[in-house]
């Protein structure tokens, strides 16, 4: 069990370092293509590695994909205009503050998780989430033109989108081997952008630059950082998971501010300090709450007891 657990805090880990660095990575790449013909050529190089791992790994996890197919390809429909709508956002947002939008997600996946997962409705993670969402607003505010403003409500639907995304995976897929489950959301939801982007985006600058942002949010965000997410994301609570991921958009303001220049700001700095404040709270919600309810306990507790004196 504790072996486990290690390897488990291992895995996060990388992910979250993984994902991270691809905020500012990403944002370069967009410098060479278009956002959803970008997005489109990196899952279609991750594609590949992803199955040559699995074909190493020589592990069974067809048995049960045939039943699960359908379900699937609803959850590649949905992450596909997740990345299509992340993309897109992020052409004309920072980086930093990109993934600091983004990671709203920990906060929608708590209400849907107590909709559809059945997950306890906790005072403070109410109160976690309503400091998020004021997080929010106070990022957004201040955008003196509508394309910044278009750019934050793109990224914040595909906060939404992914939120959706893992509370669907959690219900329907979980049985899935992650890799499968990743290879073919990846396959599906490059075809769906190529043939989107195709008629509508120029070619990309392809050079060696190009080709090596390509292999580092292909291969490396794509296909080792989410088929850990799916790895994990089977072995614990949708929203425990999404909440501890908190600390990607500190590194992505971070490296976006060390490889970009980004400007950090005293704006981001409340308004990230808010949704990293509110999602602290709702992934450490249980025992905050059993302390709150041990102090309503005992002041009632100690009411009774004076008015049992009078």
């Amino acid at each position: 069990m504790k072996d486990r657990r290690y390897r488990n805090l291992a895995l996060f880990i990388l992910m979250t370092l993984t994902w991270g660095l691809n905020w500012p990575i990403m944002k370069l790449g967009l410098r060479y293509a278009y956002p959803l013909r970008f997005t489109a050529d990196r899952l279609a190089l991750a594609s590949p590695v992803i199955l040559a791992y699995h074909l190493i790994r020589d592990k069974r996890g067809y048995l049960a994909l045939k039943s699960a197919i359908g379900n699937l390809i609803v959850y590649s429909l949905v992450v596909s205009l997740q990345f299509a709508s992340s993309g897109l956002g992020l052409k004309y947002q920072g980086g930093g503050l990109s993934s600091v939008l983004t990671y709203t997600q920990p906060m929608i996946v708590f209400m849907l998780a107590v909709v559809f997962l059945k997950e306890k409705l906790l005072l403070s993670r109410f109160i976690g989430t309503s400091i998020g969402f004021l997080g929010v607003a106070v990022l957004l505010g201040g955008d003196d033109t509508f394309t910044v403003s278009s750019a934050s409500l793109l990224l914040l639907f595909g906060a939404f989108l992914w939120a959706v995304s893992t509370v669907y995976y959690k219900l329907k897929l979980e049985l899935i081997d992650p890799l499968i489950a990743n290879f073919i959301q990846a396959s599906i939801s490059s075809i769906i952008l190529y043939i989107v982007s195709l008629p509508i985006e120029p070619q990309p600058v392809i050079d060696i630059e190009y080709l090596a942002i390509l292999l580092y949010s292909g291969p490396v965000a794509v296909g080792v950082g989410a088929t850990i997410w799916l790895t994990l994301l089977g072995r614990m609570d949708a929203s425990m998971l999404s909440s501890s991921s908190l600390i990607v958009p500190l590194i992505a303001v971070v490296s976006s501010h060390l490889m970009l220049g980004e400007e950090v700001n005293l704006k981001t700095i409340i308004g990230s300090t808010l949704i990293l404040g509110g999602v602290y709270l709702v992934n450490y919600s249980h025992g905050i709450s059993k302390r709150l309810h041990s102090i309503i306990e005992e002041k009632v507790s100690y009411r009774e007891i004076r008015s049992d004196r009078s």
